[in-house]
């Protein structure tokens, strides 16, 4: 019996379709948070972003392709190009030929980060979540002959010293200048917009405001309703609050069961 090419094509795409749907119920399971906030449809659109990215980075079986989805959840869906993250580009560019050695060493490299960063049981992390809840826009304002940039950046090290010292001042400062460039593109007045996207990004990877299982963050960015930069600002901010006030809750509710 031949198979022509176009039948070929055709059962490709069929079980390229199945595994994308069964990554979607998966996730329903491994983020049922961010399932609820982006939705199926959002969890739907960055699972296919996922599996094109990880074809890119010669990822195309299913153990390696589901890890590389995981990651996306887990550190961010930029997490391949997120400066305070170049442990993951540089195994995912390494040249070995074979996709699960290249997926084991960045499983372990993720391990190591893991254990340094948000630490065992997460308690860094939550930790983290306590401070930058006690941290309002004032603490980002800019005294007398410094700068926003220094100071966001000293804030940033308060709130979260173990993500900061791992990654390192230079793509700290790349955050922050980040930051700053997206308030300025979006017309945000003042510290309180740039503040809370500098925390977002050091949280939730440097694609944070455009970030696909963040809705909520672009939409507050482009809210016709929210036409003073003031006030877009201020609202980024209280939503941002608002967002890892439930997070740290989560996190406390699921270590407390997981004892």
């Amino acid at each position: 019996m031949l198979i022509r090419p176009e039948q070929l094509a055709a059962l490709q795409q069929a079980a390229l379709s199945r595994f994308e749907t069964e990554m979607v119920e998966y996730f329903r399971g491994f983020a049922p948070k961010l399932f609820q906030i982006a939705g199926e449809p959002g969890i739907r659109a960055v699972v296919r972003l996922g599996m094109d990215r990880a074809e890119k980075y010669r990822f195309t079986n299913r153990g390696p392709v589901r890890f590389y989805l995981e990651l996306m959840f887990s550190l961010g869906t930029d997490f391949d190009t997120d400066p305070l993250l170049p442990w993951a580009a540089k195994a995912l560019k390494d040249a070995d030929p074979d996709q699960t050695s290249r997926a084991r060493r960045l499983f372990e490299e993720l391990n190591n980060y893991l254990d340094q960063v948000p630490g065992p049981g997460n308690w860094n992390l939550l930790e983290a979540l306590r401070k930058v809840g006690r941290v309002g826009p004032e603490q980002f304002a800019v005294p007398a002959g410094d700068s926003f940039p220094g100071r966001g950046l000293r804030v940033l090290y308060e709130i979260y010293p173990q993500k900061c010292r791992h990654a390192g001042r230079t793509p700290m400062e790349a955050l922050i200048d980040g930051a700053v460039s997206c308030a300025a593109d979006h017309g945000l007045a003042g510290p309180a917009g740039a503040g809370a996207l500098a925390e977002l990004m050091l949280f939730f990877g440097y694609g944070a405001p455009r970030d696909p299982l963040y809705p909520w963050v672009g939409k507050t960015l482009d809210d016709p309703n929210l036409s003073h930069p003031n006030l877009r600002a201020e609202k980024l901010f209280s939503r941002t609050r608002t967002y890892f006030e439930h997070m740290l809750a989560h996190l406390s509710e699921r270590g407390a069961n997981a004892e």
